[in-house]
C-alpha cells in the first residue's frame, strides 16, 4: 500500500508540521495527474511497498516533532480496511500527550469509507480534489460513476463538522472560468476552495507536459470572481 514517506513537511497540512505518507495506485486516470509514478501500474511495479510497521516506527520516532500525518497518493481510499487499520495505528502514537492529527487527500470516489473515517473520528482534515464540472467529470477521470461518487463525498463533507477543503488543479485546455463556475455550483457553501496551479511535470499524459500553466493573474482574477459569486473562501496554491 505505502510507496513513499517524507519525515517532515511544512506545506502539506495547513497550519501543522506533518509527515507525509504516499500510497500507491489510483482508480482515476486523470491525464494531468502530477503523480504518475504512484498511479500507473507500469511505474508502480518498480516501487517496492514500505511496510506499515516501518512507517509506524518512523512516525513514533518523530512524534515529538510533528503535529500530524498526511496520507496522500495515488488514492488512499482504494485500500479500504487496510487504510482504516493503518490510521488506527497512527492514532495510537502519542505526540506531546495527544494523538497525531491525520489529514486525508482523496478524490472522493469512496464516500462510504470517508463516512466511516469521519464517524469514527479517525481523520481530522480532508482535502478532496474536484476534477471538473459535472459534464466533464467522467471524461477526465476515466472512471464510471465518478461524478455520482464525488457528489456524495461533497455532500458528506458539507454536512460534517470536520475541517476540509475542496481543491481543483486549474489545467489549461480543461479548466477555464466557465468550468470553475460549474465547480463552484457543486460546492457552494463549502468552507474553502483552493485553486491549484498546474505543474506540467511527471503527468500521466505526456502531451500535457507541453502546456504552459495559467499566469498568476488568471488565478487571482478567478479567485476574486468565485469569491464574489459563491459562498466560500477561495485561495490560490502554487
Amino acid at each position: 500500500m505505502i510507496k513513499g514517506f517524507i519525515g517532515t513537511s511544512l506545506i502539506d497540512y495547513p497550519g501543522q508540521i506533518s509527515a507525509v505518507v504516499f500510497t500507491g495506485g489510483c482508480n482515476f486516470a486523470c491525464p494531468f495527474c502530477q503523480n504518475a509514478s504512484l498511479v500507473l501500474p507500469e511505474k508502480l511495479q518498480f516501487q517496492p511497498d514500505i511496510s506499515n510497521i516501518e512507517i509506524i516506527s518512523k512516525l513514533q520516532a518523530r512524534a515529538k516533532f510533528i503535529d500530524g500525518v498526511v496520507i496522500t497518493g495515488g488514492e488512499p481510499s482504494i485500500h479500504g480496511k487496510q487504510l482504516i487499520q493503518f490510521i488506527k495505528d497512527i492514532k495510537q502514537i502519542n505526540s506531546c500527550t495527544k494523538s497525531l492529527l491525520v489529514k486525508l487527500d482523496t478524490n472522493g470516489s469512496n464516500p462510504e469509507l470517508l463516512k466511516t473515517l469521519i464517524d469514527e473520528a479517525l481523520i481530522d482534515y480532508v482535502a478532496m480534489d474536484i476534477k471538473a464540472g459535472p459534464k466533464r467529470y467522467q471524461e477526465i477521470t476515466h472512471f464510471q460513476d465518478s461524478l455520482k461518487l464525488a457528489k456524495e463525498s461533497i455532500h458528506l463533507l458539507l454536512e460534517s463538522r470536520i475541517a476540509y477543503e475542496f481543491r481543483t488543479t486549474v489545467v489549461p485546455t480543461l479548466i477555464d472560468m466557465e468550468e470553475l463556475n460549474r465547480i463552484g455550483e457543486m460546492i457552494n457553501g463549502c468552507k474553502l476552495f483552493v485553486l491549484q496551479s498546474f505543474r506540467p511535470k511527471g503527468v500521466i499524459d505526456p502531451s500535457f507536459e507541453e502546456l504552459t500553466p495559467y499566469p498568476s493573474s488568471f488565478l487571482t482574477e478567478a479567485a476574486q470572481t468565485l469569491g464574489s459569486t459563491f459562498s466560500f473562501l477561495t485561495q490560490i496554491r502554487y
